[in-house]
């Protein structure tokens, strides 16, 4: 049959603890990624089409509308790319299904992609998230890898930091407060349960408390 993407989209309510269907995505995506520009506003970008076809997708959510819209495509057909908002109104997508290093910046505004400088390591599978100080990370992949390398918006350019305690693939990735980034779950040798938080201001990993249920190929997101 080949491969089948969802379109399903559900919103989490912390208060509630609950989640709640809400408008499909006009074209399933499946091994894609996704950024939020402003509180309002989210992004899916590329992954699969049905059948497996690369769809260079760009979808935008307008959270208070509900509603969907087609947006600029992204200019490099990929999937299982990493993806992240540094600053309000633009997002990253980097890395790619085929392991290759590019870095593209869309302007919500100018509704256009913009290419900048390159993931330093090829991969994909990655986690990826923002921290303050216009920087965005982007760590393990498909190996595993234990890769860790930081973005500067502002420099457009790369710096190497402190890797993983434990080589991931397939892996969620969040930030926690402004400083610290959080990974949990993914493909090690097998699907696990590890949880690992990053401090920007250490350049160094700890521990946290195991997931209950080992999973890989997840997502996460911070409330």
């Amino acid at each position: 049959m080949g491969f089948t993407a969802n379109n399903k989209v559900r919103r989490f309510a912390n208060s509630g603890s609950t989640w709640s269907a809400r408008t499909i995505q006009p074209i399933a995506q499946g091994d894609g990624a996704g950024f939020s520009t402003d509180t309002d506003t989210a992004f899916t970008i590329d992954g699969q089409e049905d059948g497996g076809t690369w769809g260079w997708l760009n979808q935008k959510y307008t959270n208070s509308g509900n509603s969907w819209s087609d947006k600029a495509s992204i200019t490099t057909g990929r999937s299982n790319p990493g993806a992240y908002s540094i600053s309000e109104g633009s997002g990253y997508c980097v890395g790619s299904g085929t392991a290759n290093q590019e870095n593209e910046k869309y302007s919500a505004s100018g509704n256009s992609w913009t290419s900048r400088t390159v993931l330093p390591t090829a991969r994909n599978t990655v986690a990826s998230c923002a921290l303050a100080g216009d920087k965005g990370y982007v760590m393990g992949g498909q190996g595993p890898l234990d890769t860790n390398e930081q973005y500067s918006e502002s420099g457009n350019s790369w710096a190497t930091k402190t890797v993983l305690n434990t080589a991931t693939q397939q892996f969620a990735g969040f930030p926690i407060g402004t400083d610290s980034a959080h990974i949990a779950g993914g493909w090690t040798t097998a699907s696990s349960a590890i949880s690992e938080v990053y401090s920007q201001t250490g350049n160094n990993w700890s521990a946290a408390s195991a997931l209950n249920t080992t999973r890989y190929g997840h997502g996460g997101f911070s409330t």
